[in-house]
């Protein structure tokens, strides 16, 4: 007896076993990248927000701590629960530096999620920046206070998508729902909300989500967009991940500038006949080198843009208000390739102008310097002229300290570097410890900017028009003493 009652346990014991080993293994299976069998039912936004969303996931997938929401769209049934829905997330490390993307895509009638990670490479080429206003978190919460039931009650659409898209613009004056000091939306017919009862944009950027008939929240005109707080208002300007902090677009022969991620704009009254034989020259299709326009950081100051065939440079001392062209007087005779203009404050500013390179004739640059905001220039020279080392870059942390770099066409892995402490009158070449770069970075062109602050110069290298690959090296001397400090990617121009 005593027998069967340890053979009887010593089974139940192993049954057990083996039941939590199968709900284990069931519950450890997760999402294969690809199709997925599940059902997803009675999911209300308003009471779950993402929450539901981000825990379902996450015991499916291995997913970063920091998830940010770059686009959510999804069809809604007329009680407000979520049908279908494609999101794309991004996921970053503690340090907020982009990791990887995440794509969770649901039909609702096949009941299938389709899910996209490492194994699709959907990782992002280009620099994305951290946004906390599009933690997936906080978008979760927001959500929750959209009363999406009883506004669809009001509205007579032959169907409903609710739809986010990170860094969003809606043009000044266009209605918008606005929450009250409670924090709360109104429910508004939907003549009322068009009137703009529920609120107006102010044309800058904005944490939105809109509800929409599926035709795009971007081209019908039946929406209601909602305007939540955001979580970070310093982080509310412009987009970052499209626009350089100091950027360019051109459309149709018109040219605005940006000083703030695309924020705002200030028109270039560039001709279009100007405009065209400029792009033409430099044969880049709508682009133009980023060393060939200045834009000052303070709001007021000087906007500078080198153009034409042979050079000129249209220049506003006050924001755009008001503009002014110098010509320049040039002995060169081979055409001006080579461009890059910059301030270090408002009165004074440097310019350098080169050639390219040509059997016989080597090659031409030269130096000019300016202390009355542009008006007039001093010529002065520049190392290695008349030499096969044609003009890359030029920046100066102040009027007298600069670094010049030049290709090097023994090398075309890194450039020449000289500095000067001087402004230029006298130039030594300086040495950087190329062996210290990490071994993404295959080849360096020239120099980006050089700053000098709390006794320390920073020295960040590029690589030229459409790449992003960024070093940084540092030294308390500007002509000997560099080491290396950081290897990034960083936004470039992209658009337009």
């Amino acid at each position: 007896m005593q027998k069967k009652s340890k053979y009887f346990v010593g089974i139940i014991v192993i049954l057990i076993i083996s039941l939590i080993f199968i709900v284990y293994k069931k519950k450890t299976v997760g999402f294969v990248e690809g199709d997925n069998k599940i059902k997803i039912t009675n999911y209300n936004l308003k009471e779950q927000g993402f929450n539901g969303l981000e825990e379902l996931f996450r015991e499916n997938v291995e997913l970063p701590n920091i998830l940010t929401v770059d686009t959510f769209s999804g069809n809604l049934s007329t009680d407000g629960s979520i049908e279908d829905f494609d999101l794309l997330l991004q996921g970053f490390n503690d340090e907020k530096q982009y990791i990887q993307s995440y794509r969770f895509s649901y039909n609702a009638k096949k009941k299938i999620l389709n899910y996209a990670g490492p194994k699709s490479n959907i990782k992002n080429t280009i620099p994305i920046i951290y946004n906390e206003n599009s933690e997936f978190s906080y978008l979760g919460q927001e959500i929750k206070k959209i009363p999406l039931q009883e506004q669809i009650q009001q509205l007579d659409f032959p169907r409903y998508v609710i739809e986010y898209y990170s860094n969003t613009k809606l043009s000044k004056g266009e209605p918008v729902m606005k929450q009250n000091g409670l924090g709360n939306f109104s429910v508004l017919t939907f003549d009322e909300y068009r009137s703009g009862i529920g609120g107006n944009s102010d044309g800058h950027t904005a944490i939105i989500f809109t509800l929409h008939d599926g035709g795009g929240a971007n081209v019908t005109e039946n929406k209601i967009c909602y305007i939540v707080t955001p979580k970070n208002i310093e982080e509310l300007s412009g987009n970052k991940n499209s626009f350089m902090k100091k950027d360019y677009i051109i459309n149709g022969y018109k040219m605005k500038v940006t000083r703030d991620y695309g924020e705002t704009w200030i028109d270039i009254p560039i001709s279009e006949e100007d405009l065209e034989s400029t792009l033409y020259f430099y044969k880049m299709g709508i682009e133009i080198p980023s060393e060939s326009y200045y834009i000052s950081d303070n709001v007021g100051g000087t906007i500078a843009l080198i153009y034409g065939e042979d050079p000129k440079i249209l220049l506003s001392k006050d924001d755009g208000l008001n503009w002014e062209t110098i010509e320049l007087e040039l002995e060169e005779f081979k055409s001006i390739t080579r461009r890059v203009i910059g301030f270090t404050s408002e009165m004074e500013g440097y310019m350098a102008l080169g050639t390219d390179w040509s059997m016989g004739s080597g090659e031409s640059k030269v130096l000019y310097l300016t202390n009355d905001g542009g008006s007039t220039w001093d010529s002065n020279n520049l190392p290695l002229s008349g030499s096969s080392n044609t003009l890359t870059g030029i920046q100066f942390s102040d009027i007298n300290n600069a670094i010049l770099s030049l290709e090097d066409r023994s090398d075309v892995n890194k450039p020449v570097l000289f500095a000067t402490k001087n402004r230029g009158e006298s130039w030594d070449e300086i040495q950087l410890p190329w062996n210290e770069m990490p071994s993404e970075v295959q080849y360096l062109t020239q120099v980006d900017s050089l700053v000098y602050e709390d006794g320390t110069y920073k020295l960040t290298l590029g690589q030229g028009i459409g790449q992003n690959n960024k070093v940084v090296f540092y030294s308390d001397n500007i002509l000997s003493g560099w080491k290396f400090k950081e290897y990034y990617k960083d936004v470039i121009h992209y658009i337009g």
